[in-house]
């Protein structure tokens, strides 16, 4: 099960243009990153214009569906890192997506099997 969903900001160090280890001694800055989304056993984060990285990648309309981000973020760089590149917790969203319509509700628990959180009206209302 993931320890962070996607929304929280996470501290990351940054060296020689790569996400490494949080136990690494030696790096050039240490960075806010926003994860956008969970794939595979670790996280997509969104990186911001300033920061280069060599094996970050642009989310374009073939790709954003298979690393399961929203439309959003179509043109945006990403990069993907595991629980083993993040220092820390620097802000966790408090509240669940709906997994359905996508509307954010604050302070919200998952309620389905798999972690997810589906709203009252996309429960009831199959056409919504």
């Amino acid at each position: 099960m993931a320890t962070y969903s996607p929304g929280d900001r996470v501290y990351c160090l940054v060296k020689d243009g790569a996400i490494v280890n949080y136990d690494e001694p030696a790096f050039d800055f240490k960075s806010i990153f926003d994860i956008v989304s969970l794939y595979a056993q670790g996280y997509m984060v969104y990186v911001p214009i300033g920061i280069p990285l060599k094996d970050s990648l642009t989310v374009i309309i073939s790709n954003f569906e298979k690393f399961n981000m929203d439309k959003k973020f179509i043109g945006s760089v990403v990069y993907y890192i595991t629980d083993y590149k993040i220092v820390n917790l620097y802000r966790k969203l408090d509240g669940l997506s709906c997994v359905r319509c996508a509307e954010f509700y604050p302070m919200a628990t998952a309620n389905q099997p798999d972690g997810t959180l589906k709203c009252w009206l996309c429960r009831n209302y199959r056409y919504r």
